[in-house]
């Protein structure tokens, strides 16, 4: 499963746009600067940022599992669902002031930082996907050139003051 986040106007509602214009913002954006995949690389950053197995917002509080809205949790795994439906869930949608929230708290987290969280033991046990753990230097090193992008295209959405649509497929 690859994850895409795709910068959106923050002058629609897009968790209520329904499916058809999430769906044509989504075709949209492909190939250009409005998107980041972060390919099969977002499990492991999830986990990295959170020491939690990646589960939607939804999926936890149907399942009765506490959320914490400011958390990091949401970078990835944040967002109200969209119309559109995908094999791996809806599409969520964060609005600018999440996208805020959460780019000052990934902004705390230097690239260092984050590298040194690596725990190749720990990424195998709890079954984070791809399984690509025991290959320390290259699973790590791809993991922190994936953070920092997902870092800075949340800094470059705040600055904009714009939405996000998640999208895993």
């Amino acid at each position: 499963m690859d994850a895409q986040l795709i910068r959106v106007s923050p002058k629609r509602d897009w968790a209520t746009a329904g499916s058809a214009a999430v769906a044509r913002e989504v075709e949209a954006a492909q190939g250009s600067e409005r998107i980041l995949d972060l390919e099969k690389a977002w499990a492991g950053i999830h986990f990295l940022l959170t020491a939690e197995v990646p589960i939607t917002r939804e999926d936890a509080i149907r399942l009765g599992i506490s959320w914490d809205d400011d958390s990091l949790e949401n970078a990835l795994m944040g967002g109200r669902p969209t119309d559109l439906e995908t094999s791996s869930g809806p599409v969520r949608y964060l609005d600018s002031d999440e996208i805020s929230r959460i780019a000052a708290k990934l902004a705390d987290i230097s690239i260092e930082e984050f590298s040194d969280r690596y725990d190749p033991d720990a990424l195998t046990e709890e079954q984070i996907p791809p399984d690509v753990w025991d290959n320390e230097s290259e699973a790590r090193d791809w993991l922190a050139s994936s953070y920092a992008k997902l870092r800075e295209f949340y800094q470059e959405t705040a600055a904009q003051n714009a939405g996000l649509l998640i999208y895993l497929m």
